[in-house]
């Protein structure tokens, strides 16, 4: 990825993650696992989250995606 370095003096909250792939655009990570090294990475603590299944195909169906990603500590929320 990339090289930035970032040191915040609070909590970050990103509030705009796109998981999954588009047909022209594979998302850069393909689990909950890679997002939340990456998150920890550039020091975010919490992430609003997106699938784009649900942007470009069918809210509802994209929102069911989003089970697979969520987790019990509460860094990631949709």
């Amino acid at each position: 990825m990339t090289t930035l370095s970032f040191s915040a003096d609070v909590s970050v909250f990103d509030a705009n993650v796109r998981v999954g792939d588009l047909r022209e655009e594979p998302s850069p990570f393909q689990d909950r696992h890679q997002l939340l090294v990456e998150m920890d990475r550039h020091a975010v603590e919490r992430a609003l989250i997106y699938h784009a299944h649900a942007e470009s195909i069918s809210p509802i169906n994209g929102n069911c995606y989003l089970e697979d990603w969520l987790d019990d500590e509460g860094r990631l929320s949709h």
